[in-house]
């Protein structure tokens, strides 16, 4: 989160150590393009799908060029066959490549090529890449199933358009639900910050994507930061900050859409202006689907009621203020605001982060979207708690702190309205723990660790971890294989997280 200093960054690093050797004296290879870097025979291997048959069983490498369409280009099996993959007319572009050392990747079977059933759930789970290079964002595709997390990828999907960037901990990346899924499990969305457009995929029963036509779409507005849905309405908040342009006289906005029938985006024609530099970081949309709820770095909450057909109209009461009384003896953080947002299923509650006041707070909501302060709670363990979720059924909070590296649970089926923190789970691998999602059946807890500042060492972060929730609600040691490298360079700030159930 912005503000998150190098004093408070040493205490992130202190609590954990770890780190992966990234040398090797190997060469590249007399095959290998003209400037190719040496790729580390430490790094993960992981596997994508249509691999040429010419290299089964061996390790390959990806290679790009600004020939190829963005995406899989060429592959180099072993480093010494050349295989043309995506890209029709290599012509003399093979000279003019360069290798990605965070691109090895292997053709070994994964441990999901066929689901084994039984009590361990099996399911899919999708991280924005959010690389910022002109059209080069993906949604990322990993599978998980028998008890495992294999460090292979089962896609990369190009969005269509570019990411955000912030390794300066300005407030960037301050956002959640950057990808979202239909309630069906059908249709996934994601936001290309950079490039002002949401991709809209169709999700396959064996979880993988296909573009829907015409994606990606106008978002409305500028610099997308997070996407609700609600029915057959999307809901994008435009953050108007994305780390690459200079959007200080651009306005933010709340935008909708009417997602048609074969997934497209078609304009509701509702926008809802912001004031400048009010960065919205979430577009929440509450259980039964007529309530959004936001929160903006400016330092409030808004309420905004929405119709069948899309129309946004804000709430009594709102934007709403963090009260005094949050804070102890009175004295306001500056700056300060709420982040993170989720509700209970079981009744009116809101549940928010205040990162800056190292602390979490409870409201209530009437029909109409009113929102009421119930009152303020703190986890002495947790640093910076920002993104939220709650269980199905309501009885426990799980908040990312984003500064301390680990996870809060808090029981909240004794009393909704003053949750009681019952855990404190510490993830290994450093990195800021950013967007945290329940696996359908309820059994998991997946979390992302990016690397979102600086002052977290290259060699840590950028990590999906998936752990398991026990029948008390607490968190228990990381499945096999967990947690995996998230494919992306060191500073690239992968962000997002969606999961799906099956097949």
């Amino acid at each position: 989160m912005a503000g998150l200093s190098v004093a408070v960054a040493a205490v992130i690093l202190s609590a954990l150590s770890f780190a992966t050797s990234c040398t090797s004296t190997s060469a590249t290879g007399p095959s290998f393009p003209i400037g190719a870097q040496i790729v580390p025979v430490t790094f993960t291997t992981l596997s994508i799908a249509g691999l040429p048959s010419s290299c089964s069983g061996q390790t390959f490498y990806e290679a790009s060029t600004s020939l190829c369409p963005p995406g899989l280009t060429y592959l180099l099996c072993d480093g010494s066959a050349y295989i043309e993959f995506d890209c029709a007319d290599p012509g003399s572009g093979w000279t003019l490549e360069t290798l990605s050392q965070y691109d090895r990747v292997s053709s070994s079977p994964t441990a999901c090529a066929a689901s084994a059933g039984g009590a361990s759930p099996n399911g899919t789970v999708y991280v924005e890449g959010n690389q910022a290079a002109p059209g080069e964002n993906a949604v990322l595709v990993f599978r998980y199933c028998n008890g495992t997390l294999p460090a292979t990828l089962a896609g990369r999907y190009p969005t269509g358009g570019s990411g955000s960037a912030d390794l300066d901990d300005s407030g960037v990346l301050d956002a959640d639900q950057q990808v979202a899924v239909n309630a069906g499990g059908t249709l996934l969305f994601a936001v290309n910050q950079g490039s002002d457009s949401i991709a809209a995929f169709h999700i396959g029963g064996d979880g993988l994507l296909t573009p829907v036509a015409g994606s990606p779409f106008s978002s409305g507005g500028v610099a997308p930061a997070s996407v609700g849905v609600s029915g057959n309405i999307l809901v994008v908040a435009n953050k108007a900050v994305d780390g690459l342009r200079n959007l200080g006289s651009v306005a933010p906005n709340y935008a909708t859409f009417s997602i048609q029938g074969d997934g497209s985006l078609k304009p509701t024609g509702s926008t809802f202006p912001l004031p400048l530099r009010s960065s919205p970081t979430q577009a929440f949309v509450a259980p039964g689907g007529k309530l959004v709820f936001a929160t903006e770095e400016s330092g409030v909450f808004r309420a905004l009621t929405l119709s069948p057909t899309g129309v946004l109209a804000l709430a009594p009461g709102s934007p709403l203020s963090l009260a005094d009384s949050l804070f102890a003896d009175g004295t306001r953080p500056q700056p300060v605001w709420p982040a993170g947002l989720s509700a209970s299923p079981t009744g009116s509650i809101l549940y928010t982060g205040i990162p800056n006041n190292n602390s979490i707070a409870a409201l209530e909501f009437s029909a109409t979207g009113q929102l009421t302060l119930i009152g303020g709670e703190r986890d002495p363990r947790a640093l910076l708690p920002c993104w939220s979720i709650t269980s199905a059924d309501g009885g426990r909070l799980y908040f990312a702190n984003a500064g301390s590296d680990n996870i809060s649970v808090w029981d909240t089926a004794t009393d909704p309205r003053h949750p009681r923190v019952v855990q404190t789970f510490l993830l290994p691998g450093g990195g800021n723990p950013w967007g945290v999602r329940i696996d359908p059946t309820g059994q998991l807890l997946f979390v992302i660790t990016p690397r979102q500042v600086y002052q977290v060492p290259e060699a840590q972060g950028q990590l999906l971890h998936a752990l398991p929730i026990a029948a008390d609600g607490t968190l228990g040691e990381e499945i096999d294989g967990s947690p995996i490298p998230i494919p992306v360079p060191p500073d690239t700030n992968p962000f997002g997280l969606a999961v799906v159930a099956g097949p």
